[in-house]
């Protein structure tokens, strides 16, 4: 597959129909431009003495001019069919007899209003002619990337050559293309204040679950961990959206509001870590990726809340459980987003790769999002254990395979425990690990001890829960735990 692609050159022909339509011509071609289109445009090219009915006659009849982009409103219609002013005298180059004898693919017609009985407004002369469709809002970035493939020559479908995949399916592309568009529509409707930006995020939601289920495994593999690897990849686009959006939501005024959508979506991802219902054999490795994509969801989830100090919300998130009908119909609490990942640690001994914890390795190499370095993410894993451990949870418990990274001879505290010294921040840490008190912290801390947490080490070193969490340094307002 070509790693560059010629740059186009096209013309915009559109209606001075308003000062508003002139802003979208404008800001149409401005995004064109970013999107590395050589875009030529009468406000742009043409200057005082210049004849502006041949310059657009030169435009389309130009060989170096790859496309003639056709803005269509009912005032470009009307003016084209009635041959009226400039654009009456481009539909005279475009008549039959030119289009005729120039290439179907040089004319993309856009339509940007529509009559009354839902028919688009085009010249008659382009009347059967497929259009791209930006007229509406909701699927405006589907209908631009039309556009832009139209304009590159790389088709979203295209016929691939006989014995090899089309070259897309190939590509490892930087963005989940099923949720893509969605998304953006969610993230431009959200920024707006929209009302509709609820129900975007909901069917962005619903979008990143249908790209969970196109990156199934099917059928045996002799080398599964190759599978589970390059699956935990394709997720990875997902994985950044959800984050973004996680970051948006937030930071809105309808952060306390978002918590039963996030929470149901949790739910549905957290279904692919087993067997779909259709399947009657299967390999419990195939859910590997899975398994991983929702622990890192969740991780991040928890570190998105912190970072914005949304303690109460995420105290939701981990007091309330999650209903899984695929494991029997049972209530799980959110340390079922915490699992061992069988395929990864057996690819650690086939390759001889001599890691501690690939599963941490994935985690740490793919901590690229600014707003919450790696740092973060330890820290929200470590929270995430610690409230496990000081409330008796049941089920899977939280093992913080991130601190691999953290270096142990330094002891140093995370930060979220350096500022509790102060009343206000242990106040607030109180209800992120739902205790009421120091001495509750430490009794209950003891008994995890005597149970079972002695035996907790990372390369057969014993995590220093006391030291990372600044416990001998923690607020003491001297209440007691009974």
């Amino acid at each position: 597959m070509p790693t560059t692609l010629e740059t186009p050159r096209v013309f915009i022909s559109y209606s001075w129909s308003s000062p508003q339509h002139e802003d979208f011509i404008i800001k149409l071609s401005e995004n064109l431009m970013s999107d590395g289109v050589n875009v030529v445009l009468d406000k742009w090219e043409l200057r005082e003495g210049h004849d502006k009915y041949a310059f657009m006659e030169q435009m389309v009849t130009d060989p170096l001019i790859s496309k003639v982009i056709i803005i269509s409103d009912q005032k470009y219609a009307e003016k084209a069919d009635a041959r009226e002013g400039g654009v009456g005298t481009e539909s005279q180059i475009i008549s039959i007899e030119v289009y005729s004898k120039v290439k179907q693919e040089k004319f993309i017609p856009v339509v940007v209003e529509f009559k009354e009985d839902g028919n688009p407004w085009l010249p008659t002369f382009l009347g059967t002619r497929m259009y791209i469709n930006l007229a509406k809002t909701e699927n405006y970035y589907a209908e631009y990337e039309k556009l832009i493939r139209n304009i590159y020559e790389r088709p979203l479908l295209t016929k691939p050559k006989r014995g090899k995949p089309p070259a897309y399916l190939l590509e490892e592309s930087p963005r989940a293309g099923t949720s893509q568009h969605a998304f953006a529509a969610f993230k431009e409707a959200m920024l707006a204040g929209k009302p509709s930006a609820g129900i975007l995020g909901n069917i962005f939601l619903d979008r990143v679950l249908e790209g969970m289920e196109d990156i199934r495994f099917q059928g045996e593999s002799e080398d599964i961990d190759e599978q589970i690897v390059d699956g935990i990849a394709r997720l990875k686009p997902y994985r950044d959206q959800f984050v973004e959006y996680l970051l948006l939501v937030v930071n809105s005024q309808v952060a306390g509001e978002s918590f039963n959508i996030i929470h149901a979506f949790l739910e549905k991802a957290l279904e692919f870590n087993y067997p779909a219902q259709d399947m009657q054999r299967y390999n419990k490795r195939w859910f590997d990726h899975y398994k991983f994509f929702n622990m890192e969801l969740f991780i991040y989830l928890a570190a998105t809340l912190i970072r914005y100090n949304k303690y109460e919300l995420l105290d939701l998130f981990l007091s309330e459980d999650y209903y899984l009908m695929k494991n029997g119909g049972k209530l799980q609490s959110f340390s079922s987003f915490n699992n061992y990942i069988e395929g990864l640690e057996n690819r650690n001994k086939r390759l001889n790769l001599n890691r501690i914890s690939l599963t941490a390795d994935l985690i740490h190499n793919r901590a690229d999002i600014k707003p919450l370095p790696f740092e973060s993410i330890m820290q929200a894993d470590f929270i995430l254990c610690l409230r496990w451990i000081l409330n008796n949870s049941t089920g899977y418990y939280w093992f913080p395979k991130t601190l691999v990274y953290k270096e142990f001879y330094d002891r140093k505290p995370f930060e979220i425990f350096i500022r509790a010294t102060n009343r206000h921040h242990f106040n607030r840490l109180k209800k992120l690990l739902n205790i009421t008190s120091k001495k509750e912290i430490i009794q209950r801390l003891d008994k995890a001890y005597e149970k079972y947490l002695y035996d907790w080490q990372i390369d057969h070193h014993e995590i220093p829960f006391k030291a990372l969490m600044n416990l001998e340094l923690l607020y003491d307002d001297g209440s007691n735990y009974i």
